[in-house]
């Protein structure tokens, strides 16, 4: 089974979850499993998809039993999640999300 970087497996975990809060337990469980080592830096991965990757990953905090939990998830729309599935597929790694903007903006034809 292939071993993904901690951003990676963040990354394909929101998606697999997209528009829904995931908290860090579920995440450092999933990375886990999934990656060489358990992740316990998330604030960073989460950062890193919003800073170098342009995803808007918002994070929601709340208190249970005067106990902060933090979650995360993923903004796409289904068909920005369909591109990014694709591009991911080709490239093997994330795709910017200008990237997959840009794939989904209509091709313009050019009149010989």
């Amino acid at each position: 089974m292939k071993k993904y970087t901690h951003n990676e497996a963040m990354f394909i975990l929101l998606l697999l979850t997209p528009r829904q809060f995931v908290s860090i337990r579920d995440i450092r469980d999933f990375t886990k499993i999934h990656c060489t080592s358990e992740c316990f830096n998330i604030n960073s991965r989460a950062n890193n998809l919003r800073m170098n990757y342009k995803y808007d990953v918002p994070n929601e905090t709340k208190k249970i039993n005067g106990v902060s939990h933090s979650c995360y998830k993923i903004n796409v729309t289904d068909e920005e999640l369909k591109m990014i599935r694709k591009l991911y597929l080709e490239r093997s790694s994330i795709p910017l999300y200008t990237d997959v903007q840009k794939e989904l903006q209509p091709k313009q034809l050019t009149l010989i």
